[in-house]
């Protein structure tokens, strides 16, 4: 490679091998090779061949008959796109067989589908958390520290995923066991007392009369309802806060083009890489970040050899993000996952990583 890199880190989460076929691939510049032509009708060594696709609806794929591990339990897999709002009512009839992201369901459906005979609900672990993105461009250090004081973590997290989140203090989560969880910054953690937010925010200038937008998935039910506990929360702050609802293309461009206040988004997290979250700490990415010490650090944990340097960069990075509140980490959540029981052999433990091994489920 270009620089040295961890092994550990490298294989984990960098090392990604696919088979591809040369004699379509070969003759294609590698600029073009996004666009080209042979995504219309794509060849690999998977367990399922490309059957077809609509355009934001789904993915067709027909079993491989000659997969090296053995040819599938079923014949074709399908790949749907659904709103979460409409997703308790697909599993119900039987439209949707299994969840492939863990979360989707909000809390109450979730209870609703426990209730169902004939579905199978599972509760696992996971590094997955949910938090606040802060235009840094637009609100000062004192005024994003201010924030923290007069969100109610404990409310937002209960109203998103009931029993199945918990107040978020920072990226890693400590009861999970995330090896780079840094236990230096417990003491700097921040509780919820609204009248202090409210001053400090005076005191740092903070615009009263301003309404302010925050940017949410509309097909993210559980976000969306995070969204109007924290819109009613700002509001006994004496803040205007409008809830804007998009799919996640136009929350993306509008984060880049720095055009949001806020924006309430997810994490999948992962517990082998400390620079998982790199992204949101790019200068003028979607944090809006001015500060470049961020993105240096995380740099140079790529580029460092031993474990233990890696974690005092992420221990260091853990701290600033204490500090200054260049986002704010809202709730951790526990990984939910609904599936039919007509579907059997199902590993749901490597959901979070992406990781389905749909070639080993059973289909009565």
């Amino acid at each position: 490679m270009s620089s040295p890199m961890n092994l550990e880190l490298f294989m984990k989460s960098y090392y990604r091998t696919y088979i591809m076929p040369s004699h379509l691939l070969k003759d294609i510049p590698f600029e073009e090779l996004e666009s080209a032509e042979f995504w219309r009708n794509p060849v690999g060594n998977g367990p399922f061949k490309f059957d077809s696709y609509i355009d934001g609806e789904r993915f067709e794929y027909v079993a491989n008959e000659d997969y090296y591990l053995g040819a599938p339990d079923f014949d074709r897999l399908i790949v749907k796109v659904v709103s979460s709002s409409a997703m308790l009512s697909a599993l119900k009839s039987g439209d949707v067989d299994i969840l492939l992201y863990s979360n989707v369901l909000s809390s109450n459906d979730f209870e609703m589908a426990k209730e169902d005979p004939n579905l199978e609900v599972v509760v696992c672990e996971g590094f997955a958390h949910d938090h606040l993105l802060i235009n840094n461009k637009k609100f000062t250090q004192e005024q994003r520290v201010a924030l923290n004081y007069i969100i109610d973590k404990n409310m937002i997290a209960k109203g998103a995923f009931g029993e199945y989140a918990k107040p978020a203090l920072a990226m890693f989560n400590k009861e999970q066991g995330h090896p780079f969880y840094s236990p230096a910054i417990e003491d700097m953690a921040y509780e919820y007392d609204l009248e202090k937010g409210v001053q400090m925010l005076k005191d740092a200038g903070f615009d009263f009369n301003k309404t302010y937008t925050v940017h949410v998935q509309s097909d993210q039910q559980a976000r969306v309802t995070a969204c109007t506990v924290l819109q009613q929360q700002f509001q006994q702050a004496g803040i205007k806060l409008e809830v804007i609802q998009a799919d996640m293309a136009t929350i993306s461009a509008a984060l880049n083009g720095n055009e949001c206040d806020f924006a309430l988004m997810g994490s999948a997290g992962t517990p082998f890489d400390p620079n998982n979250e790199h992204f949101y700490y790019w200068i003028d990415g979607w944090n809006q970040m001015t500060d470049p010490k961020y993105d240096e650090a995380y740099k140079n944990i790529k580029t460092s050899l031993t474990f233990e340097e890696q974690y005092q960069l992420s221990e260091q990075i853990q701290k600033w993000q204490m500090e200054e509140s260049p986002m704010i980490y809202l709730y951790y959540k526990m990984q939910t996952f609904v599936y039919n029981k007509r579907i059997s052999n199902v590993d749901t433990s490597p959901f979070g990583l992406k990781n389905w091994k749909y070639e080993q489920w059973k289909v009565e």
